[in-house]
């Protein structure tokens, strides 16, 4: 049995694939809830130079996107000070909590931690963090009908 479709976070140039967005997710600055290096209710580009930062492993669609965009600032990926890459979503959310260091994440995946006073969610001086979403699936495969359904489902989601 194959994969018929996936929900990726970031798409790519690819002769075998199809990539369709359906909705978007705004990324957000995470930190300790008792946090030492932001004064502010807005973070900035220096003082996001200056914290631990938790980062996303290689690949990761979250990782991308801020690649990207940290290339329109004056801070590139090297002025960060990276303390740990992890794997996960819910590893970096761990570490945040636990005092790690900070991180980017969605907005969506953190909810839960901040309404419980866990982390705290911010926003970045000069850099927006949105990121598509997209279905993905193979140029050539025909999908049968429970994967035609859900593709459906998730445009009618994305509206």
């Amino acid at each position: 049995n194959e994969v018929e479709i996936g929900v990726v976070g970031a798409s790519e140039k690819s002769e075998k694939l199809v990539f369709t967005q359906f909705v978007n997710d705004k990324l957000v600055l995470i930190v300790p809830a008792k946090n030492n290096w932001f004064a502010g209710e807005v973070a900035t580009l220096s003082e996001l130079r200056e914290a631990p930062f938790v980062m996303r492993e290689w690949g990761s669609g979250t990782r991308t996107i801020m690649q990207q965009r940290l290339r329109e600032t004056e801070l590139g990926m090297d002025d960060l000070n990276v303390v740990m890459t992890l794997g996960s979503t819910t590893a970096v959310k761990r570490a945040v909590e636990s005092g790690a260091g900070v991180s980017i994440a969605s907005e969506r995946a953190v909810q839960n931690e901040v309404k419980l006073g866990l982390i705290r969610a911010m926003n970045i001086d000069g850099l927006e963090l949105v990121r598509d979403f997209f279905i993905v699936h193979r140029k050539q495969k025909v999908l049968s009908p429970a994967a035609e359904a859900l593709l459906q489902f998730l445009g009618d989601v994305g509206r």
